[in-house]
């Protein structure tokens, strides 16, 4: 059983760099990622300022803006549940702004309220850019970022702002750990092979 014994072993070997490998990647991500999602929470909280005239995810993603401009008939609305008023809808709208258009995500609306026309059209509005719904945003012929109002623009419908997201969760800890004890199975299961003479791992 000497090539079970060998092939047990590099599997070992095999099993721990492949842990360690995810505990040092996740080591050396949790902070950039703790950075990243700082500097967005800081950009939802400052003072909005004009629309940029380029907006990359990179550099924008969560800043703050007030944006004034016409709102464009035919919206589009996705279910959801607000975790005070309950189920309702979400509105998204076109806004034709001095910058182009851009999908603005409007808020909640209350089911009762969904085939109530919608008057507003000339909004000035804070909002904070997302790069995300792109699928909404296609469907109104428009391209990302999305404005998440955090003014209200009218018709009833209550904002839903923005907010940075969690960084993943990483435990480097726990992959090292389990890393040890891939390892530590290994040993003993070559071990038993030896004493059980059904091999030689190490010839």
């Amino acid at each position: 059983m000497k090539r079970y014994g060998m092939a047990l072993l590099a599997a070992g070997v095999v099993g721990a760099v492949v842990l360690t490998g995810m505990g040092a990647r996740d080591l050396y991500l949790a902070p950039r990622e703790a950075a990243r999602q700082a500097a967005a929470m800081r950009a939802v909280d400052a003072v909005p300022e004009a629309m940029p005239t380029d907006p990359v995810e990179a550099q924008d993603a969560y800043r703050a803006v007030r944006v004034h401009g016409m709102l464009l008939p035919d919206p589009v609305t996705r279910p959801v549940d607000h975790p005070e008023m309950g189920p309702g809808l979400r509105v998204f709208q076109v806004l034709e702004t001095p910058e182009g258009r851009i999908t603005l995500d409007r808020g909640f609306l209350y089911d009762a309220w969904a085939q109530d026309p919608l008057t507003a059209t000339e909004v000035e509005v804070n909002g904070t850019l997302v790069w995300r719904d792109a699928e909404v945003a296609r469907d109104l012929g428009a391209a990302l970022p999305i404005l998440v109002a955090t003014t209200p623009t009218g018709d009833g419908i209550v904002p839903m702002p923005a907010r940075a997201p969690a960084p993943p969760l990483r435990r480097p800890w726990m992959w090292f750990g389990l890393a040890l004890a891939w390892v530590g199975m290994t040993w003993r299961a070559t071990s038993r092979i030896k004493r059980r003479g059904e091999g030689n791992v190490t010839q």
